[in-house]
């Protein structure tokens, strides 16, 4: 019988930890120190991994948190953060999220003034773009700044796709000048970061200079130590009063010894777990071995999630859609691991051939709340120029119809 107080789901399941919930974050404290001093030494940071090594959990709930612990314990510095996916607009997502950070309590004339404003500062401008743009933002003496470009290997994806757009790929070239003059440029303390997959760490030798910043400041994210997944694990568990029992606990760590994608799986066990635990337990209770089984362990728990979300599906044409928005949103290339293939909403409209409310009807189905299969979040409403996007690669090669349509 469940317990009538209420808790929250500790466990974020497929997609990143959020900086908003540093709280829940444990077991890559050491990480999450040499970062910061590996940042400050260098004022560029790449930190690199395989995926599912829990590289953007690590800077956003890890990172950027420590950042900003320095000013609550008495130091003068404050840090504005400005966090970004690059997708398939490099230079407007990167004005976007300077508008929301720098901008936010500043009067403007209409509700996308500060995004066009910056977009044409940076474009016309270029390197000394972004200069002029955090001089206007008035930081104080003693303000820092930090871009966090997540996920940087979309660039390549990107350009990849439309190598004959000399207009796309000047875009991509255009962010790559900008970081590179951010870190060497000395009237502004700017500071960069960036996530990649290291299968992509190769493509950064195509652009002058890249390299070079990046052999001086990179960080490869090493696999969770047993004591630190032991952390994750039982820490976020205490934050609602309840505990795990002994024999979960050394099985859940066993299971992830030598398992690929790890931290991913991991979550979205805990996650699940969670979930049937809520509904189906005992006063006192802890979370426990009947709680993980009826799941589907690790092994079965992603796959079957999935399908649960396909079986909603209520005809052969929303079936139709999930499908290609699938396919349209992954890929396989025979040199890499299979990767994400974000793509705007309108494009997913085009290529079914259905209309706006069925596509969304599909797309929400994954994205529901303790699913998030799906990106944007289901909190956000979707507009044409949503950009649709997997949680995590993880999702590729666990739940077995996507495995097979990716193939």
């Amino acid at each position: 019988m469940p317990s009538t107080s209420i808790k929250i789901n500790p466990f974020p399941g497929l997609r990143s930890f959020q900086e908003s919930e540093n709280h829940l974050f444990f077991g890559r404290e050491r990480e999450v120190k040499e970062l910061r001093e590996k940042l400050l030494s260098s004022r560029f940071l790449a930190v690199v991994g395989t995926s599912g090594s829990g590289k953007s959990s690590l800077v956003r709930s890890g990172l950027l948190p420590a950042l900003n612990r320095d000013q609550i314990f008495g130091s003068e510095t404050s840090w504005k953060t400005v966090v970004f996916r690059p997708g398939n607009d490099p230079l407007v997502n990167l004005s976007t999220a300077l508008a929301q950070s720098l901008f936010r309590n500043q009067p403007a004339e209409n509700p996308n003034f500060w995004e066009q404003s910056i977009t044409e500062a940076i474009i016309t401008h270029q390197n000394n773009g972004l200069l002029r743009v955090v001089q206007q933002a008035g930081l104080k003496a003693q303000d820092k700044l930090v871009i966090v470009v997540d996920q940087f290997e979309e660039l390549f994806r990107f350009s990849d796709k439309h190598v004959n757009n000399f207009d796309i790929q000047k875009d991509v070239d255009g962010l790559i000048n900008i970081l590179l003059e951010s870190v060497s440029q000395t009237e502004i303390p700017i500071y960069v970061v960036l996530t990649m997959r290291y299968d992509f760490l190769g493509r950064c030798t195509d652009y002058d200079g890249l390299p070079e910043v990046i052999n001086q400041g990179t960080y490869l994210v090493p696999r969770m130590t047993r004591e630190g997944r032991k952390r994750a694990i039982e820490e976020p568990i205490k934050t609602n009063r309840v505990t795990i029992s002994p024999i979960l606990l050394a099985r859940l760590l066993n299971e992830t010894d030598d398992l690929k994608d790890q931290l991913p799986l991991l979550q979205h066990s805990l996650m699940r777990t969670w979930e049937y635990w809520e509904d189906d337990h005992h006063p006192d209770e802890p979370l426990d071995l009947r709680h993980y089984e009826a799941i589907g362990t690790m092994v079965k728990a992603l796959s079957l999630h999935a399908e649960e979300a396909f079986a909603e599906l209520e005809n052969d044409e929303s079936r139709r859609i999930c499908e290609l928005l699938f396919k349209r949103i992954t890929e396989k290339k025979p040199d890499i691991q299979g990767t994400r293939s974000p793509t705007a909403l309108h494009n997913i409209y085009l290529l079914t051939g259905s209309t706006e409310e069925d596509v969304k009807r599909v797309i929400d189905i994954f994205r529901k709340d303790g699913r998030s299969f799906l990106m944007p979040p289901s909190f956000m409403n979707l507009k044409s120029e949503s950009v649709i996007d997997i949680s995590h690669e993880a999702l590729m090669r666990v739940w077995t119809r996507l495995e097979g349509w990716v193939r």
